[in-house]
């Protein structure tokens, strides 16, 4: 409970920015850690569309933090005074702060994942399949590679795959090809499939988990050709508590990290570098999980 008149010409701003940006969950988990422990701050979800005036604001009046969304990632880079080692590497910012008008670059989509991970497997020498080749996926390639993991990833458009591949020397394949799934310990759904009830996607994952729009494609669409017994799933998907994805894989007994947790994780971390306090995770967690959909 805050003991003061809120809010007030005092107050730290903090926004996640993007484009579209009207869903984003990220105020419900921040604000309510804000609250907990009595800071005047607040976080605001905005909708831009130009990261270069974003900026520019953040900087004429004093914004503190800024979460960015897509898709702005890439873009926001050039018009930041530092970035750290890992969105040199990732070629993606999610993170801005602003350090007395000296505005530095973070990513936090790889820390989110790999605190999850790591809480539940050493990753060491460890198989990780990653599905998706996208910017979500080339922050986790990033996080498990300097954890020493083994990674392959899938994707539709081989071609972005192999880019991701080279970069980080990781193998890589074809998202319909079955016999890449045949041994794995970390299954990873970096993809944007189940934000939807249905895709307009005919490749072997939409396929698998009854999401694709097409007619039948592969003699057996059983979701056992994925999913093997007794592994670890994470899904990047954070708008629903479960997911077509998460569902099939609790049914092979996988250890489950929903993309809620990661994105708690990543959130923590911007909220500890905004504010210098321990992030109060658990109250976080409990009120992003109220606006998050069934």
């Amino acid at each position: 409970m805050r003991t003061y008149q809120f809010p007030n010409p005092n107050t730290k701003i903090c926004a996640s920015i993007g484009f579209p940006n009207k869903m984003t969950k990220s105020p419900f988990m921040h604000n309510a850690g804000f609250a907990y422990l009595n800071l005047n701050y607040i976080y605001h979800g905005w909708e831009i569309e130009n990261i270069k005036d974003a900026i520019h604001a953040m900087r004429s009046f004093n914004f503190l933090g800024y979460s960015i969304s897509m898709p702005f990632k890439e873009a926001v880079i050039k018009y930041l005074d530092h970035t750290d080692e890992a969105v040199q590497a990732i070629k993606a910012c999610n993170t801005v702060f602003n350090d007395n008008g000296v505005l530095i670059g973070f990513n936090s989509d790889w820390i989110g994942a790999l605190t999850t991970l790591k809480q539940r497997i050493d990753l060491h020498n460890k198989h990780v399949l990653i599905l998706g080749a996208g910017g979500t996926a080339r922050a986790i390639t990033y996080g498990l590679k300097i954890n020493n993991a083994n990674i392959t990833i899938l994707n539709r458009n081989v071609e972005r795959a192999k880019k991701i591949a080279e970069e980080f020397d990781t193998q890589y394949g074809d998202i319909n090809d079955s016999g890449k799934f045949k041994d794995y310990d970390v299954l990873i759904n970096a993809t944007s499939v189940g934000t939807k009830s249905k895709e307009d996607c005919d490749c072997r994952l939409c396929h698998f988990l009854q999401l694709s729009t097409y007619p039948p494609k592969y003699e057996s669409e059983d979701s056992n050709e994925l999913f093997l017994e007794n592994r670890i799933a994470l899904d990047v998907v954070f708008q629903r508590n479960n997911t077509e994805f998460t569902q099939k894989a609790q049914e092979k007994n996988f250890n489950i990290i929903h993309g809620h947790e990661m994105l708690v994780e990543q959130g923590a971390f911007q909220f500890e570098l905004f504010t210098g306090q321990k992030a109060p995770k658990d109250v976080m967690y409990s009120q992003l999980k109220k606006g998050l959909d069934n």
